[in-house]
């Protein structure tokens, strides 16, 4: 099966410091990055939600080249014959840390190996 994706290009930049994504994933390959959502003022500013190359949910934030959130799951995703409900729920508003950046798997939020969390007010790029 061909690569399909979705894409949108915005007349102009919304302003995006709250936004969920959630879809059934079903993973096809294990050991390889997989992207479900990504967004992308430039090759320096831009984000990404994905399963990392040892199978892990991470999203990732940079702008100007910094790196602005890193966050991975403790959890590992090695099931190749079922279907995950994933959400990423990214609130930059909050004002604890570790609330602005969350990711549920069938309804059970998920803990972190890795956490760099997004700056307060920090405005994503979709």
């Amino acid at each position: 099966m061909a690569n399909t994706y979705l894409t949108r290009t915005f007349g102009s930049t919304p302003t995006m410091t709250k936004f969920t994504w959630s879809g059934w994933v079903k993973k096809s390959k294990l050991g390889t990055q997989q992207a479900m959502i990504s967004g992308y003022q430039n090759s320096n500013t831009g984000q990404l939600f994905y399963f990392t190359g040892d199978d892990k949910l991470a999203y990732y934030a940079q702008a100007g080249g910094v790196v602005k959130c890193n966050v991975i799951t403790n959890a590992v995703f090695k099931d190749t014959s079922a279907w995950y409900h994933i959400m990423l729920v990214v609130d930059s508003t909050q004002s604890n840390a570790a609330n602005r950046v969350k990711f549920y798997v069938n309804n059970v939020l998920k803990s972190y190996a890795t956490t760099v969390a997004h700056a307060l007010n920090w405005e994503a790029y979709l």
